[in-house]
């Protein structure tokens, strides 16, 4: 199996974004430097394109050095240079402006083509199981 590219981490991101919606995104104040008003304008403007997607923005202090996105109190994704020690959430090492216009595409493009509601709409290479391990072994590139 070819190595998991970042943008193919993104894609497992939106579609967990818009299939666990309403979803939380927390901001530690020793996280990834980004603005705030950028990365919180881009979904908000996802939000108004789909109505499905409802998100939230918090700022807390914090050891670890992300972004993270949770779902009813789970972090199901990690956006930053710190890798998170568990498996079950999704890391990718990226700035994270250009997360948000890269899931922000995403999540509008997957939406249109009727998903979490539809089987198969994303295409084959979306539609195999998420592999975490492999995964974050290719997103060591990155760092």
């Amino acid at each position: 199996m070819a190595a998991i590219t970042r943008h193919r981490a993104i894609s497992e991101v939106a579609k967990l974004m818009l299939k666990n919606s309403p979803i939380e995104i927390v901001v530690t104040r020793n996280g990834p430097e980004f603005s705030m008003d950028a990365f919180y304008e881009k979904l908000l403007g996802v939000q108004d394109m789909v109505p499905s997607f409802v998100m939230s923005i918090q700022e807390h202090p914090g050891e670890v050095n992300c972004i993270e996105i949770q779902y009813e109190g789970k972090i199901f994704a990690c956006i930053g240079n710190d890798q998170p020690d568990k498996l079950d959430c999704v890391w990718i090492p990226m700035d994270g402006n250009k997360f948000s216009k890269e899931v922000a595409t995403l999540i509008i493009q997957f939406a249109d083509a009727g998903y979490p509601g539809c089987e198969g709409c994303l295409g084959e290479d979306l539609n195999v199981p998420w592999d975490e391990e492999e995964s974050r072994a290719s997103m060591l590139q990155y760092i």
